[in-house]
């Protein structure tokens, strides 16, 4: 069954106070497009979509270099490599100046673009791809400076990564908010390649308090499931049809691209038993508001919750909401990696400064932690202590993984490298292939 988050994710307004949304309207459909942009524009002064956009015209792309980049370990980069990446950074300082520029700022929104039918799922923000690219460009100098000893430089581009992942996670589109969330693993990884990468002693102190305010904790998706609903809403009001003029709508007549992603026979999708349009939009609405909750609670209940909720559209596989079928399971389960990791590299930072410090690795976790960050011991997957211990004399920090279960750090593999699964840990040091 198609999943609605596949096809064209949805939107948030990123104001803090945004006013509620106006009705369907299925007599005059309202343009939802035009009221999410503008208010946007009513809570932002200075735009830093402006200055990502500087950013993007400048970014000199190699598509070869930026899969390089992402797939070799860096500490195996060969000369020549290295030096190609070089000239590459040079060409993008442009680029890059700006990209650091625009994630100090405080605001962000990339404008929705309308399509030709007005309708909301044809709205495009195209600048979210370029931002995922010149993150990759900022990442690659962070890992370059770090070989170079160039420890405060790297951390800064670190920053930038984590900043602009936070206007991501404010951006209209669920994609885009998942793609913050991913930049913030980009980051994470390069911070765990201090250790091993940088030929001089670290300062992990001086780390810790420069990334204190940039590394915040992910957002919860509210809003985007706010506006999910919005785009429910938006559809219904296009394009439900009363057929047979009782007052009831029947028949949800979808535009032929819509049908096809979705996998139905024809443009034309029957609602059975037929019901009035305010009971379609209270019923999109009885699905979407208790995900808000489930964003709240920790894994396990999350997931138990959002199942549930998931299953109860899949078996009304006559509604509207049956025909879309959304699941947003996946977004719980990601969001929470991104809580693990953030967790998890913190500690990896504060166990390098107790080496650095002692001589030795502590023998508990909490040895290693100021008392302000002892919650950053919670693995978030099991709502426990993350799992540490000492193995041959160095440190093994593992993250129970999607199933709950502490398996000792055993890893759960794909292709030969370390994966998030429902069976398995997830080790985060020592790092794995």
């Amino acid at each position: 069954m198609f999943r609605w988050t596949t096809l064209a994710t949805l939107l948030c307004v990123a104001a803090a106070r945004a006013a509620d949304p106006p009705p369907p309207n299925p007599d005059q459909p309202v343009d939802y497009v035009t009221w999410i942009n503008e208010g946007f524009a009513r809570q932002i002064t200075d735009n830093a979509a402006d200055t990502y956009r500087q950013a993007f015209a400048a970014f000199m792309p190699d598509a070869n270099l930026m899969d390089f980049a992402k797939q070799a370990d860096a500490d195996q980069w060969p000369k020549s490599q290295r030096k190609r990446l070089q000239r590459w950074i040079r060409d993008n300082e442009k680029c890059l100046e700006h990209f650091a520029v625009a994630a100090g700022k405080r605001r962000c929104f990339f404008e929705l673009r309308p399509g030709s039918s007005g309708a909301l799922y044809e709205a495009v923000v195209p600048e979210i791809s370029a931002m995922r690219s010149v993150e990759q460009v900022a990442a690659a100098r962070a890992r370059l400076r770090l070989l170079e000893g160039d420890v405060d430089g790297a951390t800064d581009d670190v920053i930038a990564i984590f900043r602009a992942s936070r206007h991501m996670q404010s951006q209209p589109f669920l994609w885009a908010y998942l793609g913050g969330l991913a930049m913030n693993s980009v980051g994470h990884g390069v911070l765990l390649d201090v250790p091993r990468l940088a030929p001089e002693p670290v300062n992990y102190d001086r780390i810790l308090k420069k990334l204190k305010d940039a590394d915040r904790e992910p957002r919860r998706p509210s809003r985007q499931i706010m506006l999910e609903k919005l785009m429910v809403w938006d559809i219904a009001q296009r394009y439900a049809r009363d057929t047979d003029g009782d007052g009831r709508y029947d028949t949800l007549a979808l535009p032929r691209e819509l049908s096809d992603i979705w996998g139905l026979p024809s443009g034309n999708f029957t609602l059975n038993p037929p019901k009035e349009f305010d009971t379609l939009v209270s019923e999109t609405s009885e699905y979407f508001d208790p995900w808000r909750k489930v964003f709240t609670e920790d894994y396990q209940a999350a997931r138990r919750h959002g199942s549930a909720l998931e299953q109860r559209v899949k078996d009304n596989t006559e509604s509207v909401l049956g025909a879309v079928g959304p699941a947003f399971s996946r977004v719980v389960v990601v969001r929470h990696r991104a809580l693990a990791s953030r967790h998890a590299r913190q500690l990896v930072l504060y166990l390098h400064a107790y080496h650095a410090k002692n001589g030795r690795w502590p023998e508990e976790l909490k040895q290693a932690l100021p008392r302000k960050a002892a919650g950053l011991t919670v693995d978030p997957f099991s709502n426990k202590p993350f799992g540490y211990r000492l193995k041959n004399g160095e440190p093994m920090l593992y993250s129970v993984s999607e199933n709950g279960v502490d398996d000792g750090g055993t890893v759960f593999r794909k292709d030969g490298k370390a994966r998030w699964g429902d069976t398995g840990d997830f080790v985060f040091w020592p790092p794995q292939e």
